[in-house]
């Protein structure tokens, strides 16, 4: 008769089995956590741009050192630039134009990008960043303020191309916003009311009542300013 014991090669088999649903379960577990960060930094990220969007930059810059925070833990580098762009232009909005936040735009815009929202919101980013440096500063030449605005706009063009390859309207009207932004910090009045206007049009059609709203805003200030 059979042994009812269970032989080597049985017990072969079973292990080969064990070490094969272990690994399998295992496999699975790691799948699971990493689709939970890509969520959880999604979310981050979304929830990031949402308090900057309505003017909490405090709870926008939490979200944002948190979110930098985990991708650097997991290693994502495209979460990391990411979360990067959305750190600096925080900053930007804070008017905390420093040397290290352009030496920070400058290193990450150095490196080989995809043509990406990320990428717009990073030329946007340190575009404004340079309108806004000579205003930091209280004397500020007239060849710096030029060579700054060149920049600046050098960027922001770049920026709305993008945006526009990327068929990303409303992209694309943020992009403009600040190019009027510039115009208006340095001056050039005319440029801005023109660039206002059409930022505004473009929202209005598009049904973007935040940008239009800022746009029809920012020509009212310029009514005044021409005003005085």
């Amino acid at each position: 008769a059979r042994s009812q014991g269970v032989s080597c090669a049985d017990m072969s088999t079973l292990t080969a089995i064990g070490i094969r649903n272990a690994a399998f379960a295992l496999l699975a577990l790691f799948v699971a956590a990493c689709g939970s960060d890509r969520v959880s930094l999604g979310e981050i990220y979304t929830d990031g741009y949402r308090k900057l969007e309505s003017g909490d930059l405090r709870a926008a810059k939490v979200l944002a050192e948190d979110g930098l925070k985990k991708a650097k833990n997991i290693g994502n580098e495209s979460w990391i630039w990411a979360f990067e762009v959305l750190d600096t232009e925080i900053l930007v909005g804070q008017r905390n134009i420093t040397t290290d936040l352009l030496n920070r735009l400058d290193a990450g815009l150095s490196v080989k990008r995809p043509r990406d929202r990320v990428l717009v919101r990073a030329l946007m980013a340190r575009g404004l960043a340079h309108c806004l440096a000579p205003m930091n500063e209280k004397k500020s030449g007239t060849y710096r303020l030029a060579r700054e605005s060149t920049r600046a706009q050098t960027d922001l063009e770049t920026a709305e191309h993008i945006a526009d390859d990327l068929r990303n309207p409303r992209l694309a009207a943020e992009v403009m916003l600040r190019r009027g932004t510039c115009h208006a910090l340095h001056g050039d009045n005319a440029a801005a009311d023109e660039v206002f206007r059409k930022t505004m049009n473009a929202a209005q059609r598009q049904g973007f009542r935040l940008i239009e709203a800022k746009a029809a805003g920012n020509i009212g200030n310029l009514r005044i300013r021409s005003a005085e």
